[in-house]
């Protein structure tokens, strides 16, 4: 057992979880449209992705 947490995967950057976590504030606290917020999250987790596999 991992007494020290655990890591994250590797594919989930930071990058993609600030972008994440934005869209998902926006929608609980602004109420802004659920579909364009986490479109937005696509497009950046997709570009990163993209990035990171070269």
């Amino acid at each position: 057992m991992d007494k020290l947490g655990h890591a994250s995967g590797l594919l989930w950057t930071s990058t993609i979880s600030d972008s994440f976590n934005a869209a998902l504030t926006n929608v609980v606290k602004k109420k802004a449209d659920a579909k364009s917020e986490f479109a937005g999250v696509q497009k950046t987790a997709q570009s990163e992705l993209k990035r990171i596999k070269k």
